[in-house]
């Protein structure tokens, strides 16, 4: 993938990824001021459990940047994509996430989330660009052959 293309890409994920690592922020701090309540307004044990809270969603949303990150990586690093297909996420019929997935020759799938608002069709035609004999879509017989034979997906060049 040349240059521009990753950046253009990496622009549609950055806020997505910025968002994870201010939300461990807070969450972190927030989990530690716990210690800073009153011992009779809240026992050691409630403050500890605030404290495991905050990090624990700290650490969930570290987690959740490095998968962003090595998505990211993928494609930058010129691995064989395989399988494209667009993410939409909804809850009681209204869309709340969007993303493109990347499924590689070695079988790993990384999600790049897309900030509210982007059409994840421009990063799938961008990533079509650089990897021309992905199979683009998801259905049901795809991701079957998907698991049995990644780099059966390679389209004749």
């Amino acid at each position: 993938m040349n240059e521009p293309e990753h950046h253009a890409i990496s622009l549609r994920v950055a806020a997505i990824r910025q968002r994870h690592w201010v939300i461990a922020l807070v969450a972190a701090v927030a989990g530690s001021a716990a210690f800073a309540l009153p011992a009779r307004e809240a026992p050691l044990t409630a403050q500890l459990f605030l404290f495991a809270c905050g990090l624990g969603v700290a650490g969930w949303q570290l987690w959740l940047g490095r998968q962003i990150g090595r998505g990211l990586s993928a494609l930058r690093a010129g691995r064989t994509v395989v399988w494209v297909y667009a993410l939409h996420a909804s809850i009681n019929g209204a869309h709340v996430a969007s993303g493109v997935i990347l499924g590689l020759d070695a079988g790993e799938r990384f999600e790049l989330p897309l900030a509210f608002g982007v059409d994840p069709k421009d990063t799938i035609a961008a990533i079509a660009r650089a990897h021309p004999r992905a199979t683009i879509g998801f259905d049901a017989a795809t991701e079957a052959r998907f698991h049995a034979d990644p780099r059966s997906l390679l389209r004749p060049a």
